[in-house]
């Protein structure tokens, strides 16, 4: 999937940069959207790894961890199944990293892997700790 470099404004008018994967340029034109900003420059980058382009091996703050956590599980006991959780969870955070890693999760969760294991694939996010709470849980 190509990864592009983009840049856009929020209705405030304020200039928002980031990276993100999508298969064309109108998909990430709908993602940056959902988070209300209007694209207005987007070009690809050439030999960037899959992983490394939501900075997803940056370190995340405990309480960003907290709030996604409670997040997630406020949707799953509301009954809402797991992908659609991530999903709403991956539009929703303001963390950009943790924004990545939530929706490249969802995306593995989709391709068959466990919760779990898709953890364990961020160990700068989610300690061994976290991961076998929910190995537990699972």
């Amino acid at each position: 999937m190509p990864v592009f470099e983009w840049e856009g404004r929020n209705q405030q008018g304020d200039v928002k940069k980031g990276i993100l994967s999508a298969p064309s340029t109108e998909q990430l034109r709908a993602l940056v959207r959902k988070d209300g900003i209007f694209l207005t420059h987007a070009a690809k980058r050439a030999g960037v790894p899959a992983k490394s382009h939501h900075g997803l091996h940056r370190r995340v703050k405990r309480a960003q961890i907290g709030i996604f956590t409670r997040q997630l599980s406020t949707m799953i006991n509301s009954g809402l199944p797991l992908v659609q959780s991530l999903e709403a969870l991956s539009s929703q955070l303001e963390n950009a990293t943790l924004r990545g890693i939530t929706a490249a999760m969802k995306e593995k969760i989709e391709g068959g892997a466990r919760f779990a294991e898709t953890l364990q694939d961020y160990p700068n996010c989610f300690d061994e700790l976290y991961v076998n709470l929910v190995v537990a849980g699972e």
